[in-house]
């Protein structure tokens, strides 16, 4: 730190600092040449920096008297409106050389620092070296009181550039920003307090945020963003790299059977696959989505782009809102939730984990193990009546194929019937029986047949 501070904070060096012993945060760096116009260190400005020693060169072997009165730090102390302004030397850790070097400081009053976005406030006021970099584009490494700095005009700052000091009407302007108290002076230097930011413009945006935060902020991506917080982590690059999110809205989850997202959110393999299939890895802007791309998701399925007459689509939505930029990828909004090949939604019997619903032998007569089994279908039901499902029988391949597939008919039939006398209404609820087209295990083994034998509830 102290070999930073050599460049603003003392006279009796020429040393040329190392650039790269230091730097802004990666997340930061764009935002800070935004606000500071600063395109570089401290240590490298486009001009050469004050050269305080040159500036007040004199020759004299008699010892100095001893300074009378308080330093820039106490001067500082005393006045309350700088007490925001006193956190930033704390924080970027320059209280001692301020307090004895020649310096001039521009001093942003507490009320300016209000004005600041919360966000760009905050990171301010915790981040020492932007504590540091803010403190450069306010200080001249010289004592100099305000008529001088108008008589002169220009004078360099501590990052190296150029500020512009005018009297109009007995009034002082430094960069346009009022002087409300000039010429506090300290046995180092001078504070003039300003009403505002050298360097810092009147529309400045607040530091970027994550493509997650930017996905917290939109009311109309609250069912996305929810999705995304159950699997946290899980589905962003493991490296920090960018990457691209397609952003379905809320009315676009809508498009889904009622009851989809309950159902999701339950059911984390599922819900991966599905949103796993909404990123792509690495920035994608507009100008790079062509017609005819085909796009690799982070689960590895390709993704159709395609444009005509302006209007482009991905996996068959289209985007109405495009390049919204977060500090690690890129955001598209899309009215239309992608569903990955050959995807299902979870069946009722995945989500709610349900035991299995059990039948006598050859028969359609549900069994009181059964019964008890149906209890947290009806209950989900009873609870979700926007929900309509599909109550689809299987059986083994035992018999022949017609009469398992006038078996799973029944069955299925069967449970809708004791659904209605539950209470659930019988325009919820439609029937297909597969027979034994449809196994999720081997026939060959008592276990895979008796998982065949199934009723499976799937949302309409």
């Amino acid at each position: 730190m102290l070999n930073r501070l050599r460049h603003w904070l003392s006279d009796d060096t020429t040393e040329e600092m190392d650039d790269t012993s230091w730097g802004l945060p990666v997340w930061w760096g764009a935002v800070v040449v935004a606000l500071f116009t600063i395109a570089i260190t401290w240590c490298h400005g486009p001009m050469e920096p004050v050269s305080v020693a040159a500036a007040t060169s004199t020759t004299t072997t008699s010892t100095p008297p001893e300074p009378r009165g308080p330093n820039l730090l106490e001067v500082i102390d005393d006045v309350p409106e700088l007490a925001t302004f006193r956190s930033l030397l704390a924080l970027a850790q320059v209280e001692e050389p301020v307090a004895v070097n020649q310096l001039t400081f521009f001093a942003p009053t507490d009320d300016a620092f209000a004005t600041l976005p919360d966000d760009l406030r905050e990171a301010v006021l915790t981040d020492p070296e932007l504590a540091f970099q803010l403190l450069g584009a306010h200080v001249v490494a010289e004592r100099r009181p305000i008529t001088d700095l108008a008589a002169a005009g220009t004078v360099l700052n501590g990052n190296g550039f150029p500020i512009t000091v005018t009297e109009a009407e007995s009034a002082y302007l430094v960069d346009d920003i009022a002087v409300t108290r000039p010429d506090l002076e300290a046995t180092n230097g001078y504070v003039h307090v300003i009403d505002g930011f050298i360097g810092l413009s009147d529309d400045v945006a607040a530091p970027p945020v994550s493509v997650g935060q930017l996905v917290a902020e939109r009311t109309d991506l609250a069912s996305l963003f929810a999705a995304l917080e159950s699997v946290t982590g899980e589905l962003t690059p493991s490296d920090g790299s960018d990457f691209t999110l397609f952003a379905p809205t809320n009315a676009a989850f809508e498009q889904l059977p009622a009851g989809s997202m309950d159902l999701l959110l339950t059911t984390n393999a599922k819900l991966l696959e599905l949103l796993g299939y909404h990123i792509v890895p690495g920035a994608l802007f507009s100008a790079d989505l062509t017609d005819g791309l085909v796009l690799v998701t982070s689960t590895g399925a390709e993704l159709l782009v395609s444009v005509d007459g302006g209007i482009v689509r991905v996996g068959g939505a289209t985007i109405t809102e495009a390049d919204l930029t977060g500090s690690n990828g890129v955001v598209h909004i899309v009215d239309g939730v992608l569903l990955p090949p050959q995807f299902e939604l979870p069946t009722l019997n995945e989500a709610l984990s349900l035991e299995p619903i059990t039948f006598e032998t050859a028969s359609a007569v549900i069994t009181p193990e059964g019964v008890v089994a149906l209890q947290g279908t009806v209950e989900f039901l009873l609870a979700n009546p926007e929900v309509r499902l599909s109550i689809e029988g299987h059986t083994d391949d035992e018999g022949t194929t017609d009469s398992n597939q006038r078996l799973s008919q029944n069955r299925a039939d069967s449970v809708r019937d004791f659904l209605i006398e539950q209470g659930v209404a019988a325009d919820r609820l439609e029937t297909a029986g597969f027979g034994e087209n449809r196994p999720v295990a081997s026939n060959d083994t008592p276990e895979g047949r008796a998982a065949n034998r199934r009723i499976e509830f799937r949302l309409l």
